[in-house]
Order: C-alpha cells, then structure tokens, then sequence
C-alpha cells in the first residue's frame, strides 16, 4: 500500500499519515462483508490519496520556490522475481523525475494513469476505485498520457550508464572542474532545487549546461568539508551530501540519451527524513574511504562503501577513464590534452586503489578510516 500513497503523494510523510489513516478506517469495518480485502485496501488507500493531494494543491502552488517529491532513501522491493528488467521497470516508476512529472496531473488523472500505468488494473478496477465509468477511465487516462507527452516523458538510462555518469559528475563537480560538467551535461539540462523558503536554494530551476555547471560548482565550493555519500535514492545511485559535518541535501539524476538532463536538489529539511545516517551510509563493518586528490592535502571527496560497491565504482571509472583516453587522442589543444592526461593519471590511481580495497586493502591515494 505504501507504494501506491507514495507515488500517488510524492511525500513519504503524506503517504505514511494516509496508510495511517486507512489502517484505522480498515480496523473499524466487517472484514466478514469484505470479499477482496486487498482490492478494498487500494480503493480506500486510493481515495484518500486524492482527497489528500485536493487539500494540498494550494499549499504546493504557494510553495517557496521548486516543490519537489520527497525523496525516499531506500532499497526498492524489487519484486518476488527480483529480475534485474523488473528492478529497472520499478526504478523508472519510483524516479523523481518520474514523479516530478506527475505534478502536471489532476489528481484523478494521477490516479487513473497510475492505476493503469504501474498496477496493471484493469478499466473496470479502476472504475470502481476512482468512482467512475469505464469509458470516463479511458478517457482520463488518455487526457493524462497527452497532458505527460507535452512536457516530455523521462526515459532512464541503464543502471551502469546510470552510475558512470553520475561518477564523472560527482568529480567533476568536487574538484571544481566547469569544463568536466560540461562533458556529461546535456545541454538543455535542467537543475532544480527545493529549500522550501526555510534554507537558501535557487528559487527557479536552473537552466542550460554552462549555468547548471557553474551553480553546482559554487555550491560545493562554498563547503569547508563537502562529504558525498553514495545512496539508493528512488531506485536509482544517487548522493546523500552533508557540509560541514551536517546533513545538507539529497541529490538524484535524469539521464537520458548519454547525458544528465535533469537534477534534482532537495535541501528542505523536511524532506530529507528518509535520508539519515542509516540509510546513507554503507553496511555495518564497510570502511569509509576519503578519497584525496594526490598531492594535495583537502578531501576530494568521501564516500561510505563495501567492498562491493568499490568494485562498482571502480567499473565506472574505468568506463570513464576510456572515454578520458579517447578525448586526450581526439583533442587539439595542447594546454588541455595535458589536463587530461593529469586527470587520467589521479583517477587511475584511484581506480587502482578501489579494486585493491575489494580485498579490504587501502593504498596509495585512498586512505581507510571508520565510517560515521
């Protein structure tokens, strides 16, 4: 029940105090009169849900700037088969993007397409949850498809492009690089921040590759210590990011066609419940690795991991690290092939330092210390 309140909502908090709710409203009925309890719980989970996105409409239109669904920081249920197509499937439908998207929709409209879209139920189901015709369904659901098909439907990269993509991000973003971002932005890329008017954040999204790339790069700039801490968001890698030793934001992407063309920011406190410590950091007994940029004495960046998700990132950065060849072979500008070369010869190293921390051995660039 959960996912259909949270996909319905875009709020874990909202959802939670929904299934909260229904769960009295069910402990008040004759379960001897209900003949599919589980159809009775959708329907009624369902209902509320639409009376609860009614109640809220104009708190989100009056909203301080971006209002963004409330990201959930956790491993999705992938299922009983837990087949790797059906985890993607699943990923896509719980993406902020995905959900983000959602907002254009009435909330009728949001609950037929859902229905319909990711439950599979049928018109005549859906008809009965929704209190409607069959063919008023049809129609419904037809007027949300066009009304999604206008602004343009994200479609998610693979998980492995996915974590490549965000890996190169993420460097480039610490070590101040514009022109990194630049390579793995796509160019009508849109960043969108949500500080709910209670901490600083860019009121409006951000639009355009070289605007975003600069905006990230003086965010992060601003931290004395940044820690980026790699974590499930909405199915997909994304980051939990404290500053300063606080909890700062959750950051997820939209990839598509090669490039991040879309970011998500959420730094409203009251968005970030999901995103503690439990949940951003790596099993019990992994290592924290500060990964530092060789020679020089700040952090680069930090990230909580097991050894397996090491393996992970060092396959994305070996991906990286061939594309980087690829560009210093192709580029004519003596000043950056050797840039290049310099970036290929430090992430090389921790590359190298990653596989060896498979085996719970950190050399080189990458020091070992507790997690926190």
């Amino acid at each position: 029940m959960f996912g259909v309140a949270y996909r319905m909502l875009g709020s874990v908090r909202e959802a939670e105090d929904v299934l909260q709710d229904a769960y009295l409203r069910w402990h008040g009925v004759d379960h001897a009169r209900v003949e599919n309890p589980s159809a009775y719980l959708v329907r009624l989970v369902t209902r509320l849900c639409i009376d609860t996105l009614r109640a809220v409409h104009h708190r989100r239109t009056e909203y301080v700037g971006v209002w963004l669904p409330e990201p959930l920081v956790a491993e999705p249920d992938p299922g009983p088969t837990g087949d790797p197509a059906g985890m993607h499937e699943l990923a896509d439908e719980l993406s902020l993007a995905f959900l983000f998207m959602l907002e254009r929709l009435t909330p009728v409209e949001r609950a037929v397409f859902l229905l319909r879209e990711s439950f599979d139920f049928s018109y005549r189901q859906i008809a009965e949850i929704v209190g409607k015709t069959e063919e008023n369904c049809r129609q419904i659901e037809r007027r949300a498809r066009k009304r999604l098909a206008e602004g343009g439907r994200p479609v998610s990269a693979d998980p492995e492009e996915h974590d490549r993509l965000l890996t190169r991000f993420l460097l480039a973003t610490r070590e101040g690089d514009v022109e990194g971002l630049l390579h793995v932005l796509a160019d009508d890329v849109v960043a969108y921040s949500d500080g709910g008017g209670k901490v600083p954040s860019a009121l409006r999204p951000v639009t355009g590759a070289d605007r975003v790339a600069r905006f990230m790069v003086g965010l992060v700039s601003k931290a004395t210590r940044a820690d980026f801490r790699l974590a499930t968001i909405n199915g997909r890698t994304g980051v939990v990011n404290y500053v300063d030793g606080r909890l700062h934001s959750v950051a997820a992407i939209h990839v598509e066609d090669g490039r991040i063309r879309s970011l998500f920011l959420v730094t409203n406190p009251d968005k970030l419940g999901t995103a503690g410590p439990d949940h951003a950091t790596s099993p019990a007994g992994s290592h924290a690795m500060a990964i530092r940029s060789t020679g020089e004495e700040v952090s680069m960046m930090q990230l909580a991991l097991d050894a397996q998700e090491a393996s992970v990132l060092a396959g994305a950065l070996r991906s990286y690290l061939s594309d980087l060849r690829s560009e210093v072979v192709a580029t004519d500008s003596f000043d950056y092939r050797e840039a290049l070369k310099q970036q290929e010869s430090t992430l090389t190293r921790i590359m190298e330092d990653l596989e060896r921390f498979g085996g719970g051995v950190a050399q080189g660039g990458v020091e070992s210390e507790a997690p926190r």
